[in-house]
């Protein structure tokens, strides 16, 4: 696999995550552990499948886990000697270097008893071929690669490794910024499909299923079995789509609980129907004290009705609006923020929810104000210096004088800026000089 061929469940959703979040891109393949080590000398802004560990924490931030797979002991077919972790001792155990296996392998005290591996279809035709005695390896992973392989020698035990990978997004450690777009970009795949739709294509063919008394019953009165097939389908069609459901308001429950950004959620006519803990963090509301207000509770009197106006033209052309805004907390204290609101329709396209993102920007904003206030002092001083003052280029080409400049030289900017390098301007001036005239001179 190349950086352009790369494909797989995790690379087709890190593409919808970064299309949701206006990511800019470009897709590396490499061994894994080099990845790793890429990312720890930040040569890699994101790693779009890491499994959570508490090492990795150190150095490493994390989404929401898009896929949560256990591990699993491979062995080769009819291998009787190993029917658990308990009969590891004195065997050879394959493990992808770095990986979360590794990590868990060592853990346990099998360093000695440990062969490492650069990928997957390396170590499983290890044990295919008879090399070894086992592998440690999540189990969707060893599944996609026998299949892939065409490997039927090698089988999964019918146990559960003694770890669990919680794959996520990761980003560099205090990057809170990126992760929140990738979080809310993750977020936003599993309302409109995408997420289930890949999951299902990914994933869906090695889903394990048990064979169930209706699929026996099957072979026994087919006809039977049509008529209550119809109902059994549409009865596992609920119960998937609950499930679906199900899942999807926990993953947006915990992005709500755990994003650093406030989240306000309003209903059609602007009504505040939910908050999260980071909006009374910033405002000093609680969710008690805003629920069935208008946002107005927080207005600042900053703004013109004309910026309102344009919030408004915006969500209705293009669904969502950005900007930066004044607003104040409880206690009084204006700050600023940045905020994204966005529109949440039904199926009809109807409008039923408005949603608002929003970070405090007020220290950002305070220094960009103190730089600006302290650029028009200095135009000012220079301005107004009774020191004549002629700036340059690197080529000594004139970009500024000032009035003093041209009252002692006697030369307009035009006449300076028309040729008259800083050494053309001494060798004219040399006079004036004599007579003790300060000129200063800053090359830019």
């Amino acid at each position: 696999m190349t950086d352009v061929t790369a494909d797989g469940f995790t690379v087709d959703l890190w593409k919808a995550v970064a299309a949701e979040a206006g990511l800019n891109y470009t897709i590396r393949v490499l061994p894994f552990h080099e990845i790793l080590q890429e990312f720890k000398e930040g040569k890699i802004d994101v790693l779009i499948n890491l499994a959570q560990s508490e090492e990795r924490h150190q150095f490493a931030d994390f989404t929401i886990p898009h896929v949560t797979i256990h591990g699993a002991i491979f062995v080769r077919e009819g291998d009787t000697r190993i029917h658990s972790e308990d009969d590891f001792v004195g065997k050879s155990i394959i493990v992808l270097k770095a990986d979360l296996a590794h990590d868990y392998a060592l853990s346990k005290g099998w360093e000695k008893q440990l062969v490492l591996v650069e990928t997957t279809e390396q170590g499983l035709r290890l044990l295919a071929s008879g090399k070894y005695d086992a592998m440690l390896l999540s189990k969707l992973a060893g599944m996609q690669t026998l299949l892939e392989l065409n490997i039927s020698n090698v089988v999964a035990l019918n146990v559960k490794a003694g770890f669990t990978q919680k794959f996520s997004f990761a980003v560099h450690k205090g990057n809170a910024d990126l992760l929140a777009k990738i979080n809310e970009g993750l977020a936003l795949t599993k309302p409109n499909g995408i997420y289930d739709a890949l999951y299902e294509k990914w994933f869906g063919p090695y889903e394990e299923k048990q064979i169930t008394f209706w699929e026996v019953f099957r072979y026994l009165a087919p006809i039977v079995l049509i008529l209550l097939g119809f109902a059994g389908y549409e009865f596992y069609k609920r119960r998937v789509e609950h499930k679906r459901a199900a899942a999807q308001l926990a993953l947006s429950a915990r992005v709500f609980k755990v994003a650093r950004e406030a989240i306000m959620i309003t209903d059609a006519n602007g009504t505040i129907v939910d908050v999260n803990p980071s909006f009374y963090e910033i405002t000093g509301y609680s969710r008690n004290e805003v629920i069935g207000q208008n946002p107005r509770i927080l207005s600042s009197g900053k703004h013109e009705p004309e910026f309102f106006t344009a919030m408004w033209a915006n969500l209705k052309e293009y669904g969502y609006w950005q900007s930066e805004m004044w607003n104040r907390k409880k206690d009084g204290e204006l700050y600023c923020e940045h905020i994204t609101i966005s529109i949440v329709r039904d199926d009809d396209g109807k409008i039923i929810h408005y949603v608002g993102i929003f970070s405090d920007i007020s220290n950002r904003k305070k220094i960009e104000l103190e730089l600006a206030d302290k650029e028009r002092h200095l135009s000012t001083l220079i301005s107004t210096s009774p020191v004549g003052v002629f700036e340059t280029d690197q080529d000594g080409n004139c970009t500024y004088v000032n009035e003093s400049w041209s009252e002692i030289t006697g030369l307009s900017f035009e006449d300076a800026r028309g040729g008259v390098g800083l050494w053309q301007f001494t060798q004219k001036t040399r006079r004036k000089f004599f007579k003790g005239v300060a000129i200063f001179a800053i090359a830019v």
